[in-house]
């Protein structure tokens, strides 16, 4: 039973074989290969047109990988883009004018001090007792 396996994957993957070779030299050339803009939006295109005939996928694990890092990272700036925009909105409504000095703080403060500053915004009465304490 063992040998009939063995010999039913051989065929399976001779069948696929032409389809993973041109897939690595696809890899390869992408590699290897600089293609001016124009050039390269056509082969991005005959990619996507290549992949839908033959039901496969050009994309490396890898770059699946730093796709969803990209994402992620894209996110995580998003997320404390709008962090500190609402902290500088609440100083902005609570003290009217705020010196450039703590607005740059702001826009460079990481995640959690700029969750700091927040719950401190509720009780203090100068941008001192925010940012100074």
């Amino acid at each position: 039973m063992a040998a009939l396996v063995v010999e039913e994957e051989t065929v399976e993957s001779e069948a696929d074989s032409g389809k993973k070779d041109i897939i690595k030299l696809f890899k390869c050339i992408d590699i290897l290969l600089v293609l001016p803009k124009k050039l390269e939006l056509k082969f991005k295109r005959d990619m996507v047109n290549f992949e839908k005939e033959l039901n496969v996928s050009y994309v490396c694990s890898f770059e699946k990988l730093s796709k969803e890092e990209g994402f992620i990272e894209g996110e995580q700036k998003g997320i404390k883009k709008g962090e500190s925009s609402m902290l500088i909105f609440q100083l902005k409504n609570k003290f009217k004018r705020i010196p450039k000095k703590y607005i740059q703080r702001v826009q460079k403060a990481n995640p959690d001090i700029l969750m700091v500053w927040a719950k401190r915004i509720l009780t203090a009465d100068t941008l001192k007792g925010i940012f100074e304490v």
